[in-house]
């Protein structure tokens, strides 16, 4: 059995997200506890860095290297808190699993000067800090393998979802609402062949930036969807949003940093503005965004697929009444549940996730696809930074491949 920590910084950049896990397995045979979850908040100073680097029109070049090992400092530290929590200390922890923070993602095919497609992504967060404060070999980057074999780096949590749901033997559709929302569909057979997945639009990202811009910072999120159920959705405004050109493309397909970003919400209230619509139906309408950009990809491209009766959602979207009130609505003969229905914490899903690929990095398991995000050929995500346990961890793995369910304990 493993110890493992997973620590990762959503698009909303509001803070560190760490579980701790204890794991034993791998692939279908893999079972796993939670120990502790806990959110580390960013400081507002922190947090401006981030959103103004990831400005992709106005950020700072020489800000990126020290944003990387600043919070390379803050995830190690946030490691140690999370273990000081589990009451195990970090000496006890074998893994960790950092997906960092994205600052840019740019999955289109670019073809520039007549040379070939360059499709390209930035996650920062320097594991080898991580790896050096806390002594553990640590897994990070995650996007890089599939995007390097010319997929579009996303949805990275398919492979999780297949592993956490397909016990239960039936179709379900796994939705997380984080910035971005991120459908997948598995058909109850356990054949990972069977698994669709793909990255819808937007999720949180408009909603907060929105209210951002019209409260100047005052807001950093629509608590509870409480401003959009006082709004009203401006029909012809969300009509104008769905034509986007990301939501007539095709899966496999992932949302870039120029899909719904910072100029984007911009225009879009100057919009709003020039319309005489009001912050709270402006509110409404980016949340009805979310809504109906769910709606219209899972009845055009897992419904018809799959026979499945119930939506298992997570990520911060569930804290939405708004939203999932309108899945509700959309979807009547469905069940429109709580990830935590299943003992899995929606705020902290996507952190068991990268503890999750964190061990199978280090089996060597396969957890991207081809037909998922449209990548030459399978990979096994994340790069490995031996830590001062690296051979023990070496040693661990490579005696389950080699005995399975039949291997003891190697001890350190």
């Amino acid at each position: 059995m493993l110890t493992v920590i997973g620590l990762t910084s959503g698009i909303s950049m509001d803070g560190v997200d760490a579980v701790i896990l204890d794991i034993e397995g791998s692939g279908e045979d893999l079972k796993y506890s939670v120990r502790a979850e806990e959110t580390f908040p960013f400081s507002n100073r922190l947090r401006q860095r981030l959103r103004d680097v990831c400005n992709v029109e106005g950020g700072k070049a020489v800000e990126i290297p020290r944003l990387n090992y600043t919070l390379g400092e803050l995830l190690s530290l946030s490691a140690v808190r999370v273990a000081s929590r589990a009451r195990i200390g970090i000496r006890s922890v074998d893994l960790i699993g950092s997906h960092g923070q994205t600052i840019f993602h740019l999955p289109t095919k670019i073809r520039e000067n007549g040379r070939r497609a360059i499709i390209s992504t930035l996650q920062i967060g320097e594991p080898a800090v991580i790896a050096e404060r806390t002594g553990k070999t640590t897994v990070a980057d995650f996007r890089s393998a599939d995007i390097a074999a010319y997929g579009c780096g996303s949805p990275l949590l398919s492979y999780v979802d297949y592993i956490l749901f397909m016990k239960y033997q039936r179709p379900m559709v796994l939705l997380n609402i984080g910035g971005i929302a991120t459908i997948t569909a598995i058909d109850g057979t356990n054949e990972i062949e069977s698994i669709s997945a793909f990255e819808v639009g937007p999720g949180n990202i408009v909603i907060d930036n929105v209210m951002r811009i019209l409260s100047n910072n005052g807001h950093e999120m629509d608590y509870n969807g409480l401003f959009a159920l006082r709004g009203a959705v401006n029909q012809q405004l969300l009509d104008e949003l769905l034509e986007s050109d990301y939501f007539k493309q095709q899966p496999p397909k992932s949302v870039g940093s120029m899909d719904f970003g910072t100029s984007f919400c911009d225009e879009l209230c100057n919009k709003a503005r020039d319309r005489n619509i009001s912050n709270d139906d402006l509110v409404a309408t980016v949340s009805q965004l979310t809504v109906a950009s769910i709606t219209e990809a899972v009845k055009d491209y897992i419904l018809p697929a799959y026979d499945a009766g119930e939506i298992v959602v997570s990520g911060g979207g569930v804290h939405n009444r708004f939203i999932m009130q309108g899945l509700s609505e959309s979807f009547p003969e469905m069940k429109v549940v709580n990830s935590k229905e299943y003992g899995i914490s929606p705020d902290f899903k996507e952190a068991l996730g990268f503890a999750i690929l964190a061990v199978e990095s280090i089996h060597e398991r396969s957890t991207s696809f081809p037909w998922i995000t449209g990548a030459a050929h399978e990979v096994t995500l994340g790069k490995i930074i031996p830590g001062r346990n690296w051979q023990y961890i070496n040693l661990y793995a490579r005696d389950y491949r080699e005995h399975g369910e039949e291997k003891g304990r190697v001890e350190e």
